[in-house]
């Protein structure tokens, strides 16, 4: 194929034209998948590429003819990786889970993957800072809070105030966190299921179980300066990622940002894109995908936000994706 043959396709983004009886999203991964392998010097990252995604996609077209349907996947239940295990039903991590070298070696991956969305470096966080007791960023789905320790090691003038941050998760999720002692003891770390009403909101009446603080409660403002979302939106659809949104649309306040961080792919694919791309197609088999700036603004907008600005690292795809309740004047 030649990168002159490309055409629009329906995430916004152009694939090779061709003439294929599936959705147009579907063919240009389809077109990808032959192509290459996503092959790296680190064999952790070289097997995820291959275990979870390419075998999953090997049947492919048997995946598409039991589903009876030529739509992309977007259940985290019911996709080709539940499919290839017989597991329908349970979500991928619940499978991964049950060979403990797969998962470790998917974790190491992903570790090794982490320069593809930096944290720091492109986006002014220390504009967040706020002169009360307001939260400042809600880390939502932060794992062992690495974003929170490199935000505050990036911007001084908010180091010296852990308490103003929140790190939300699952229940196991926070308890490795607090277990390793990584973050600022100050630092709240909050049980949270972020498809569930955001506690931290501006009129919060009660709090799940979490290192809380009495202004996470009593402020009538309580609503955080912003909502951090680090390489989440990509694991989901498009109507789940809106159902997330939706979540902290709720919570914000006038002044309150969304901001996405997760890579955001050119609406023209070029050579130089292959690994973004490559990491979409490992999303196909997840029920998430990579997305454009529109397809951005496609979850947003029904959950009641605005894109404001998409901040670009200075390399690769990496981006951060910042959202204002819509009609608000941020």
């Amino acid at each position: 194929m030649t990168l002159n043959t490309l055409t629009p396709n329906s995430r916004g983004r152009t694939s090779p034209s061709q003439d294929l009886a599936c959705s147009s999203s579907l063919c240009r991964r389809a077109n990808f998948l032959p192509s290459r392998l996503w092959c790296s010097t680190d064999h952790s990252t070289t097997w995820n590429s291959y275990d979870n995604s390419h075998l999953s996609l090997d049947r492919f077209h048997e995946y598409l003819a039991a589903r009876g349907s030529l739509t992309e996947p977007d259940d985290p239940t019911f996709n080709p990786y539940t499919w290839r295990f017989k597991q329908d039903g349970k979500v991928v991590w619940e499978i991964m889970a049950q060979d403990p070298k797969r998962l470790k070696m998917f974790q190491m991956g992903l570790a090794n993957m982490e320069a593809s969305v930096p944290i720091v470096g492109f986006y002014d966080f220390g504009k967040l800072d706020t002169s009360d007791d307001r939260s400042i960023l809600v880390d939502v789905g932060g794992g062992g809070g690495q974003s929170i320790m490199a935000i505050m090691d990036a911007h001084p003038n908010l180091a010296s105030k852990p308490e103003k941050f929140v790190l939300q998760d699952l229940p196991e999720q926070i308890a490795l966190a607090r277990a390793a002692g990584r973050l600022p003891e100050k630092v709240v770390k909050m049980e949270h299921d972020f498809y569930t009403e955001q506690p931290v909101k501006g009129q919060s009446s009660s709090l799940p179980f979490c290192d809380s603080r009495a202004s996470l409660i009593d402020s009538p403002n309580a609503g955080a300066r912003a909502y951090y979302v680090r390489r989440i939106m990509h694991d989901y659809s498009d109507a789940n990622c809106t159902k997330i949104l939706k979540r902290l649309a709720d919570a914000m306040t006038t002044d309150s940002v969304v901001l996405i961080a997760d890579m955001v792919l050119s609406a023209t694919t070029h050579e130089a894109d292959m690994p973004a791309v490559a990491m979409d197609v490992a999303m196909l088999v997840m029920g998430g995908k990579e997305r454009t700036e529109d397809g951005f603004r496609k979850v947003l907008e029904p959950a009641g936000l605005e894109l404001v600005k998409v901040w670009r690292a200075s390399f690769g795809a990496g981006a951060l994706v910042e959202a204002k309740l819509a009609g608000s004047t941020v």
